[in-house]
């Protein structure tokens, strides 16, 4: 039996575009260090090397989907190769809020500060509370617009329980 389509999701080709273009100039940093080796063996150069192609398996971005019923998060990485999903039952959730900076327009300042300095990356927190007393933080870099977004489809979906 084949899934329905969310009904909203939070992914972002943008989003996916960066994190691609970021595993991709750590791939390259790899592949140098590695074919820079040639006959003798740098214990440093490929301690590093190692931790890049760590740093690029662990990295992980969250995207939430809205269903009829449900709300899953999703957790992808190696994009998408690998994946964990949450499912919360919408009628199950008692309270849901959302908090943090990260927006669209920050992520645009951000993208153009770390041409010159580090800065440091923003995440949003999307807190959801159940009637069985569960308590669900995910830390998430998804725009503080589209936590909103979601947060008010459920709330209109579950009025009466939310």
């Amino acid at each position: 039996m084949t899934e329905k389509k969310p009904i909203y999701t939070t992914f972002s080709w943008i989003r996916f575009v960066k994190d691609l273009i970021f595993a991709l100039i750590i791939f390259y940093f790899i592949v140098t260090i590695f074919f820079g080796l040639e006959n003798e063996i740098n214990i440093n150069a490929l301690a590093i090397g190692i931790f890049l192609l760590l740093f690029i398996i662990i990295i992980d971005s969250k995207e939430l989907e809205v269903y009829d019923n449900k709300l899953r998060i999703k957790s992808n990485h190696l994009f998408g190769l690998i994946s964990r999903k949450t499912d919360i039952e919408l009628s199950n959730i008692k309270d849901i809020t959302s908090s943090g900076k990260f927006s669209q327009s920050t992520d645009l300042t951000q993208d153009f500060l770390r041409l010159i300095v580090p800065v440091f990356d923003f995440k949003n927190t999307l807190t959801i509370k159940t009637f069985d007393n569960k308590t669900y933080e995910f830390y998430v870099y998804i725009y503080k617009e589209k936590l909103d977004k979601i947060i008010s489809i459920i709330k209109k979906t579950f009025a009466n329980t939310v």
